[in-house]
């Protein structure tokens, strides 16, 4: 059995998959969809998120999920700016 290097390991640029938070070469990223304009690998990530979504944390199983989720994050970060009350001290 013939077992490929990670690809961390492997020559050219490896990129870093948004949905499932793994390492993968030119040769398997996504081609089909909306997917293949992304930053993501080949793999069936509904299968993957089913299988791994309590052991690792933040991996996605569509791009739309992924988006939803930063734009969460995003919003409670503009919440906690709101929140924090700026003072400026002026020498005399």
């Amino acid at each position: 059995m013939h077992e490929r290097k990670p690809a961390h390991c492997q020559k050219g640029p490896s990129k870093f998959c948004v949905l499932c938070r793994r390492f993968y070469c030119q040769i398997h990223r996504a081609t089909k969809g909306p997917e293949a304009d992304a930053d993501v690998c080949e793999i069936n990530h509904t299968t993957y998120y089913r299988n791994h979504r309590h052991s690792e944390e933040g991996i996605f199983p569509t791009l739309e999920s992924e988006q939803t989720a930063a734009d969460a994050e995003s919003e409670i970060d503009y919440q906690r700016l709101e929140g924090l009350e700026v003072t400026i001290l002026i020498d005399d």
